[in-house]
């Protein structure tokens, strides 16, 4: 299955997020290290990969924040256009929560997470776009 791809992080990046790949960090790293490494970097994990799921909900694992995006024909254009529309509308509620975009629906799910840290101020991108700077994409 093809992964987030390099036209998000790209865009995350030119807009100012702090984005780092997992393949840049370590390529082979499983679900359950991904997730220590966003909750130890205070990261979000951005994904296309449905096994996060149950790692936080079955296996009760800790996060920072899980979106993941179900769009597996979708090319690079749409998936920063969908990831962009996120940010735009949701940003403030995507950290400390486990996110789902489907079929244009977003669904947010409040679970027992990572504290609020505190120690990142939430970068002001527009009146509508507010989000937190620091994701993980697992994008290999």
């Amino acid at each position: 299955m093809l992964g987030l791809g390099r036209k998000v992080e790209r865009w995350l990046r030119e807009v100012g997020c702090d984005v780092a790949a997992v393949r840049e960090i370590d390529p082979r790293a499983g679900d359950s290290e991904i997730l220590k490494l966003a909750v130890e970097d205070s990261r979000i994990v951005l994904t296309m990969d449905k096994d996060f799921g149950e790692l936080v909900y079955r296996l009760g694992k800790t996060h920072a924040g899980v979106l993941v995006l179900r769009m597996e024909d979708a090319d690079g254009d749409e998936k920063t256009n969908i990831v962009k529309n996120i940010l735009q509308q949701h940003a403030d509620k995507l950290e400390g929560n486990f996110c789902v975009y489907k079929d244009g629906t977003l669904r947010i799910s409040r679970l027992p997470s990572l504290p609020q840290q505190g120690d990142s101020a939430p970068i002001n991108y527009g009146a509508k776009f507010r989000t937190r700077s620091r994701f993980l994409s697992d994008y290999i």
